[in-house]
């Protein structure tokens, strides 16, 4: 899994490819503290999925109903 993020100065860019390079999700986000939560909590949840091998929807932005994505989970295994 690849982060690529786009910082500017009030609005950032967000994409995720997998190993072969195909864009799994991409996103924008405000530079707010919201804005920063949601997208780790977003990142978690895509990290999990890759590294467990499941099954992420980047519409619904989940993974089988059993992917910890509160902020004290951890981003590797």
């Amino acid at each position: 899994m690849f982060v690529g993020w786009d910082w500017a100065t009030e609005t950032h860019d967000v994409t995720v490819m997998d190993e072969t390079g195909k864009r799994i999700d991409r996103w924008e986000l405000a530079q707010t503290e919201e804005g920063f939560a949601a997208t780790l909590a977003r990142l978690r949840v895509m990290w999990a999925c890759w590294r467990d091998g499941t099954c992420y929807d980047p519409a619904t932005h989940q993974a089988n109903g059993k992917i910890d994505t509160t902020a004290e989970a951890p981003l590797a295994a």
